[in-house]
């Protein structure tokens, strides 16, 4: 096992952010150890977002190389810290791990999970429908067809719960019972998949007022229906 393989999951007495610097170091061949003197500078600065933003630069390697224990710890490590830090500085940080996650459908499953956790340590409500919006997204993108019920789920128990206006709310419906249609193997109208899809339309028409003209989903659900 070579060096940058364990950096996080044996770190000791390290400094858990400057633990991942170093793992970035050891994937990057940073053999002088740049990296980690400028973090470590920033860390005694004060300056935490920084030290995010440096790891960061590297994120497309870390994402695509790191193996998976210690991807995951990094991700834990800077996506919890960032929770301590005001909503908008912790917002930028967890911007800058869910960008790296999606800017690759390699490991995908993996970079879904992340995604996951990134979204569930989120405190800031208003932060994470954006986060759920970008998984929707990165799921349909890398076919993971296997998520697409447990997130159509997820939304389903928890949208009311995002105070989101009608727009929002129908356009996360919209894009769940899309994707519940299109990764459906199954024609039969009986079928579990074609009733979880209606009730999911059900749903989204609900977001109607009456007398309120339906827009071109509205149509295809009520015909639907």
């Amino acid at each position: 096992m070579s060096a940058s393989t364990c950096v996080l999951v044996e770190m000791g007495e390290e400094d858990p952010i400057i633990s991942v610097a170093q793992l970035v170091a050891g994937l990057i061949g940073d053999a002088d150890g740049k990296v980690v003197k400028e973090c470590e500078s920033l860390l005694e600065a004060g300056k935490f977002t920084e030290v995010v933003a440096k790891i960061m630069a590297h994120g497309g390697k870390l994402f695509a190389d790191a193996p998976d224990k210690d991807l995951e710890a990094a991700v834990l490590i800077i996506g919890g810290l960032a929770q301590r830090l005001s909503p908008a500085d912790a917002a930028k940080c967890v911007d800058q791990l869910v960008a790296a996650a999606l800017a690759g459908t390699d490991r995908g499953s993996l970079r879904a999970a992340i995604l996951f956790q990134l979204y569930n340590m989120t405190t800031d409500i208003k932060a994470r429908f954006p986060i759920l919006k970008k998984i929707l997204g990165y799921v349909r993108e890398a076919k993971l067809a296997e998520l697409v019920a447990p997130i159509s789920h997820h939304v389903e128990d928890n949208y009311k719960s995002w105070n989101l206006d009608a727009a929002e709310t129908r356009a996360v419906l919209s894009d769940v019972f899309t994707m519940l249609a299109e990764t459906s193997g199954n024609s039969d109208p009986n079928s579990t998949e074609a009733k979880r899809i209606l009730d999911l339309q059900l749903l989204f028409l609900a977001t109607f007022s009456a007398g309120e003209k339906l827009d071109a989903k509205g149509e295809e659900g009520a015909k639907a229906v």
